[in-house]
């Protein structure tokens, strides 16, 4: 809980690259954020969880700020869920622009054919983020891309988008928020 990276980090690697936990086994992720770029030469990476094997994981209250780029399977919360275990994804937000590399990146996390495993809930994104150079219009708070902020990507700035629409406690956390 309240970690983060921040300043425009880069992180390079070949497989499972994130800003937080590369292969996630049961760990719930709290009140973090990741301002990074993540870079991968293979597969799987995301700005917070590059993969999610055993005991799935729980991601909440959290954002990614940054581009995700390379590789198949990549996301700005959660690359990939790679085993049969349920990932949790809640009250988190996208502000990542651009996410690139082969197949079909996702704003939140991408689930390959594990969409079961899938509790996602009141997720957002900002609408300007690019998958492969194209936007995204498909997004709703509980898939793959969350849903575009409502009113407009500068609601993003406001204290009252965490606290109301993403349900935030900021007085839950100490020092980690600055909006």
């Amino acid at each position: 809980e309240q970690c983060y990276v921040a300043n425009g980090t880069t992180l390079n690697g070949r497989d499972r690259v994130a800003g937080i936990v590369a292969k996630s086994q049961g760990v719930t992720i709290k009140n973090c954020y990741v301002d990074a770029t993540i870079i991968s030469r293979a597969q799987q990476s995301g700005g917070i969880v590059a993969a999610t094997v055993n005991g799935g994981a729980t991601v909440e209250n959290s954002y990614f700020v940054g581009t995700v780029t390379g590789g198949r399977f990549k996301a700005g919360l959660v690359g990939f869920m790679d085993s049969d275990n349920d990932v949790t994804i809640n009250n988190c937000l996208n502000l990542a622009t651009v996410f690139s590399g082969d197949e079909a990146p996702k704003r939140i996390s991408t689930w390959a054919g594990r969409e079961n495993y899938a509790k996602f809930s009141n997720n957002y994104s900002i609408s300007t983020t690019t998958l492969n150079g194209s936007p995204t219009t498909d997004g709703t708070t509980t898939n793959q891309n969350g849903a575009n902020i409502p009113d407009g990507d500068d609601k993003a700035k406001t204290k009252e988008f965490y606290t109301e629409t993403l349900e935030w406690d900021l007085d839950e956390v100490d020092g980690i928020w600055t909006i």
